[in-house]
C-alpha cells in the first residue's frame, strides 16, 4: 500500500519512473510509540465484504492525514481490511518520502477477527526507486507478516520537515481502494497566504476558519485503472493546496509586482465567472515588453521563452529570443489564483 506521496509537494523531483531501479539498504528508522491505538469496532472485525465494493480484495477502512504547517509535520495513519487473498498484498507498505522530509517515526500492527494485535517488530528498509546524479526518489518499506483474509492491516507514521519551508501540498482522497472513511486536515502557517484548489472531486469543499482546513469523506469509490488513459494523479480525486509570497491579495497586486520586478507594462483584464462551491474565472493576461534587460526575464515559473515567430509576437534585437503573449486560466477557493503562465512550446 502506497502511503501519501509527500514528492509531489515540492519542485525539482523526480516523478515515478516505470522501470525503477531498486536499492534496499537497513533504515535508521525505528518503531516508535505513537500512543495507544484506536479500538477496532465488533462490526469491522466481522466484516467480510462491502456491499458498496462488490469483489473487492480489501478497502481502507479509515484514513487519517493531517498537516502542521507551523510545526513542519505530516502525520498519517491507514486501517485496512484485507477480504480476500488477492488483498494480501497490502502487507507490503510503502511511505515515500523526499530528503528535505524526514520519517521520525512508524509503526504498524494487524489485527485478527478475534481482535488479536500483533505490533510490527521487524525491520524497516531504505528503498531507491529511481536515481539520477542529483535527485531521487525514495522509500521506507516494511512487510506485515501473517496476513490473511479477515486481517487487519494498520500503519502510521510522522514526517517533519524545517517549519520555515511553506511546501505545497496535496489531499489524495481517492485510492485503489475503496474508502468507507477518511479525515484530511491540514494547519497553515499564520500570515502566509494559502489557496486551495479541488481536483476531480464535487462532494463538498474544505471546512476553514481561515488557518485550519478540515474535510470528512465518506465511501470513496476506488480509482480504477484503465489502459490508455490519463495518468492516476490526473484522474484522481484530490485538493491541492499551495502558498503564496509575498502575500498578493488579488492576481491585479500580483502583476503589478511582477511587472515593476521585471521592468515590464502589463495590460489586464478580466471576465467570466461559473457557479460553483469552487469559483472559477478566465483570466487574460496580455504581456507587453516595454523594456528588459534579457529575455529570460519573460519565462515567469517556466524558465523558457517561445522561439517559434507568432503574429503575437515582440521583435527584439536580430538572435534574441522573442517573448510571446500568453493566456492563463485561473481556479481558486477565494482569491483568484491558478498554474504558472503558459508560453509557447519553445
Amino acid at each position: 500500500m502506497l502511503a501519501n506521496d509527500p514528492s509531489r509537494n515540492r519542485p525539482g523531483l523526480l516523478v515515478w519512473a516505470a522501470l525503477a531501479l531498486i536499492v534496499f539498504s537497513a533504515s535508521g528508522i525505528t518503531v516508535a510509540q505513537q500512543g495507544a491505538w484506536e479500538p477496532v469496532p465488533a462490526d469491522e472485525l466481522a466484516l467480510k465484504d462491502e456491499p458498496k465494493a462488490p469483489g473487492a480484495s480489501a478497502i481502507i477502512l479509515f484514513r487519517s492525514l493531517a498537516i502542521d504547517d507551523k510545526r513542519g509535520t505530516l502525520t498519517e495513519s491507514t486501517r485496512i481490511k484485507v477480504l480476500t487473498d488477492a488483498g494480501k498484498k497490502y502487507a507490503d507498505i510503502a511511505i515515500p518520502t523526499a530528503k528535505w522530509m524526514k520519517v521520525e517515526e512508524v509503526e504498524a500492527r494487524t489485527v485478527g477477527r478475534d481482535g488479536s494485535s500483533v505490533p510490527f517488530s521487524g525491520a524497516i528498509h531504505d528503498v531507491t526507486v529511481a536515481k539520477t546524479r542529483k535527485y531521487g526518489v525514495e522509500m521506507k518499506s516494511l512487510t506485515l507478516p501473517d496476513v490473511g483474509p479477515g486481517t487487519i492491516i494498520e500503519y502510521r507514521y510522522r514526517m517533519h520537515w524545517k517549519a520555515e519551508d511553506l511546501p505545497s501540498h496535496t489531499w489524495d482522497i481517492q485510492s485503489e481502494l475503496f474508502t468507507r472513511r477518511a479525515h484530511f486536515e491540514l494547519a497553515s502557517k499564520p500570515g502566509s497566504p494559502i489557496h486551495w484548489v479541488a481536483r476531480n472531486w464535487q462532494q463538498g469543499p474544505p471546512q476553514s476558519n481561515g488557518t485550519l482546513f478540515t474535510l470528512e469523506v465518506f465511501n470513496v469509490l476506488a480509482l480504477e485503472k484503465e489502459d490508455h488513459t490519463l495518468p492516476e494523479s490526473e484522474l484522481r480525486a484530490a485538493v491541492d493546496f499551495f502558498y503564496t509570497y509575498p502575500p498578493y491579495d488579488t492576481q491585479e497586486s500580483f502583476w503589478s509586482r511582477y511587472a515593476e520586478y521585471y521592468g515590464v507594462e502589463l495590460a489586464i483584464s478580466s471576465s467570466g465567472t461559473t457557479s460553483g462551491y469552487n469559483s472559477s474565472s478566465l483570466v487574460s493576461l496580455l504581456l507587453l515588453i516595454r523594456r528588459r534587460p534579457a529575455c529570460a526575464s519573460c519565462t515567469l515559473a517556466l524558465n523558457r521563452c517561445a522561439r517559434s515567430p507568432s503574429t503575437t509576437s515582440i521583435p527584439r534585437k536580430p538572435g534574441a529570443n522573442t517573448c510571446t503573449r500568453a493566456n492563463m486560466s485561473a481556479t481558486s477557493s477565494s482569491t483568484i489564483t491558478g498554474p504558472p503562465l503558459t508560453l509557447l512550446p519553445s
